[in-house]
């Protein structure tokens, strides 16, 4: 499974960046090994004497220009000690982006868990110390003077494991998704929250009512006419009415990025909650870069299963992403 080091090897990797003759497109095993940094997996007791096993993991991704710039995705796995009830665990992926994107991540992975128990400590919900630690987060980080936050910044999605319940928040677009066996026995899968993007009404409305310039890089460009039948190949931006063409985000929501928030932007998270059940068989808390594959696929993998007939692999290599996610089988 995803969670077990013995078992998710690169060989997986390497039938992700194959075409389908099943040549390697950029990547060597050699290489894509050296750059899969795992966690070790760990177990937990949910109720009714089920226990789950978890891990996260990420992937360098891989820029031909720049075949080592550095993974600005961070991910953390901890113990929360909840003043109302038992002992949680906390996992969240962090997708940096920007010139010192790393900085961002890195800062919010730091101090987020603090600033939740802080919050929550006063008694007032987990959704509400979320998404008060989610803002926090991001007066800190923009106030600190060591980290550039002009137009670099972190996205966050996290999920927070209590027993049976699971309490989540999400900033940007990354994505908290259940994995779950259909009474055929196969994999179905559910997106726990929504990403954050210009694609979604509301976030469009407030973006434009801030005064931010929604549209392709083609139409900021002057190349492509104006319209809103945008696809995810070709999607849309946020830019300023400056002659100067930025910040170009895909985002709507957002921990740092100055100039993005002057535009609509906000670090409020979206939260969310979900009682597990016996068909509940995998959470997986992941970045953009690991949700540009095929859903199904993942939760294939994730569960030790062969993927379906059919399902083509996405190019992993062949991408400037770095996937990163956390994995808890249930």
């Amino acid at each position: 499974t995803l969670i077990d080091e013995s078992n998710w090897n690169t060989d997986r990797f390497v039938n992700l960046s194959a075409d389908k003759a099943g040549s390697s497109v950029y990547l060597s095993q050699k290489e894509l090994a050296q750059r899969l940094t795992m966690e070790p997996s760990q177990s937990f007791d949910l109720s009714n004497h089920r226990q789950c096993k978890f891990g996260s993991a990420t992937l360098q991704g891989y820029y031909p220009e720049e075949p080592n710039k550095v993974n600005q995705d961070r991910s953390l796995i901890k113990t929360v000690d909840c003043k109302h009830n038992a002992p949680s665990i906390w996992f969240s992926v962090f997708d940096g982006h920007g010139p010192y994107g790393h900085l961002c991540s890195e800062y919010v992975a730091s101090n987020i868990v603090e600033l939740f128990e802080k919050h929550e400590c006063l008694g007032i919900t987990t959704h509400k110390a979320l998404q008060k630690a989610h803002q926090r987060a991001h007066k800190l980080l923009t106030s600190n003077h060591d980290i550039d936050t002009t137009q670099s910044g972190t996205t966050a999605a996290t999920i927070l494991l209590n027993k049976n319940t699971i309490t989540g928040s999400n900033v940007g677009d990354s994505s908290c998704i259940l994995g779950y066996r259909k009474l055929n026995n196969e994999m179905g899968t559910k997106l726990l929250c929504t990403e954050h993007t210009p694609f979604r009404a509301d976030e469009l409305e407030r973006i434009q009512k801030a005064g931010g310039l929604v549209m392709t890089t083609e139409q900021r460009d002057g190349v492509e006419l104006l319209h809103q039948n945008w696809t995810t190949d070709n999607p849309p931006r946020i830019w300023s009415t400056s002659k100067d063409k930025f910040p170009g985000c895909g985002f709507t929501r957002s921990i740092g990025d100055d100039v993005a928030h002057t535009l609509g932007v906000t670090a409020l998270p979206e939260t969310f909650k979900h009682t597990i059940n016996s068909q509940d068989h995998v959470l997986i808390v992941a970045t953009d870069g690991v949700t540009e594959c095929k859903y199904n696929l993942l939760f294939h993998m994730a569960s030790g299963l062969p993927p379906p007939a059919g399902i083509l692999t996405m190019p992993i290599a062949s991408f400037p992403v770095f996937p990163s996610l956390c994995c808890i089988q249930l």
